[in-house]
């Protein structure tokens, strides 16, 4: 059975934290894994390569304005869910389920729970109050429904509040939304299929490259490659 590693004081965007996170499926990505074959292997390809580089993937660098207002805005969200909610929240940085499995959960509820605190603009919290009010579950973005699965499995966790924030719209529920997740059974299997049958693949594109570099080989191939171009030389003499 794999072993949870919490890494608690661990920052979230730190230079270890980006280190820690190589070459591993992540809960943010996840569901490429579950995607179309092209998006599955183009994430997989991108995680053998941090692998054996040691270095993130050259698309990994790019941050966006809601990504940027997320980081801004996630402590007075969190710290709004404690009030709210009058719980405590535990933050930690990473969370390893084994060499390949990682998430960077919000923070940790008691012994079962768990918070994904998401930033949306003001037009789309406005609409995703209103459609998860009204059909729950299945309003709720896939993506962001299958990281919060994922973060489920990795932390063995049983639900994650869904938690909304928007700071334009304080001035009605103190801009915050909180909507609970359950554990999916289903999902959990689905997950769990993806990961058994991924993380292989993953390892089998880094054993690849690396096949392709080893120096026996390499000395071979130029062997090779010498051997026939004197014969053609002389050949030709």
């Amino acid at each position: 059975m794999s072993q949870i590693q919490v890494h608690a004081d661990l920052e979230q965007g730190s230079d270890k934290w980006h280190e820690l996170r190589l070459g591993k499926i992540t809960a943010s990505c996840f569901y490429k894994l579950l995607g179309t074959k092209a998006a599955r292997e183009k994430y997989l390809y991108d995680r053998a390569n941090e692998i054996v580089t040691g270095c993130k993937a050259d698309g990994e660098e790019y941050i966006n304005l809601h990504i940027q207002r997320g980081w801004e805005h996630e402590i007075v969200a969190r710290n709004k869910y404690i009030t709210s909610t009058f719980t405590s929240v535990k933050e930690v940085g990473l969370v390893q389920l084994n060499d390949h499995i990682a998430c960077s959960p919000d923070g940790l509820v008691g012994e079962d729970g768990m918070i994904e605190i998401k930033v949306p603009d003001s037009n789309n919290y406005f609409r995703h109050v209103i459609e998860i009010s009204k059909k729950g579950v299945e309003a709720v973005a896939k993506e962001h429904y299958m990281q919060m699965q994922f973060n489920l499995y990795v932390c063995a966790r049983k639900w994650c509040d869904y938690v909304l924030f928007n700071p334009k719209h304080q001035i009605k529920g103190n801009g915050l939304f909180i909507f609970r997740v359950e554990y999916d059974d289903v999902m959990q299997d689905r997950i769990s299929e993806a990961v058994n049958e991924c993380v292989p693949i993953m390892n089998e594109y880094v054993n690849q490259y690396n096949n392709i570099f080893k120096a026996p080989s390499s000395t071979n191939t130029l062997s090779t490659y010498l051997l026939k171009n004197l014969s053609y030389c002389l050949n030709k003499r």
